[in-house]
């Protein structure tokens, strides 16, 4: 009976994933809406901040820019927390460090959400983003809760799509039978995100991990999930 329904979720899973197909030809640079509004927004942020340094040079941007972004030491004492800690898990998803680190998540973003989000919509695509990004960030407060580095950037929920587009890829009969080559790729970046630690100190390693199987394990339960159909 359980394997009965564990089969009978799958292909819920499946009709749901393949039902949101745009199968119309796609124009190559035609981004749907919201991949579209996310980058749109990314971009924004990050010109606000440029534009602002050169029209009120005087304000401090630097401090303003980590305030929206996430620093774990903060969260340890709950008598002092506040606006900041309650909106920077999101707001600093949108702010980047420099234009290479915006240009490249900018480019993940519409390369890779643009054809998930037309596998699953719009709406559940968003629902990834963010839940994996969210918990990209707390799994970097697990283990770097002392950190008084600001943590910036859209990697979590980027990971996170990356893992869940993979997964729906496996559910699609993509990756042939069973779950091996879906464990090499994610052998592969995880080891891929400890490594460039090595390279770079300031990649926030926990963050792309935490995002990425995120997505692998919460996917099916977001795509079958009522809220966002």
């Amino acid at each position: 009976k359980q394997r009965k329904n564990i089969k009978q979720e799958k292909i819920r899973v499946l009709e749901i994933g393949n039902n949101n197909v745009n199968h119309d030809n796609q124009p190559m640079f035609n981004v749907p809406p919201i991949s579209k509004a996310l980058v749109l927004a990314m971009v924004a942020t990050h010109l606000l901040f440029i534009l602002g340094g050169y029209l009120i040079p005087e304000y401090n941007w630097a401090e303003l820019k980590n305030f929206f972004a996430f620093i774990p030491a903060n969260y340890l004492d709950f008598n002092n927390l506040g606006i900041q800690e309650l909106i920077s898990p999101i707001t600093s998803m949108f702010l980047h460090g420099d234009l290479f680190h915006l240009l490249l998540n900018a480019a993940i973003l519409v390369a890779l959400g643009s054809g998930f989000e037309r596998i699953i919509g719009g709406k559940k695509m968003l629902m990834v983003f963010f839940i994996t990004g969210l918990i990209a960030t707390a799994f970097h407060f697990v283990i770097f809760h002392n950190e008084l580095n600001p943590v910036i950037g859209a990697s979590g929920g980027i990971s996170g799509l990356l893992g869940a587009f993979l997964l729906q890829q496996q559910m699609m009969g993509r990756m042939g039978a069973g779950y091996k080559k879906l464990a090499i790729i994610a052998a592969i970046f995880t080891l891929i995100s400890f490594v460039f630690v090595l390279i770079e100190s300031s990649v926030a390693w926990a963050v792309h991990i935490g995002g990425f199987w995120a997505g692998l394990f919460l996917y099916k339960k977001i795509l079958i999930s009522k809220i966002g159909r």
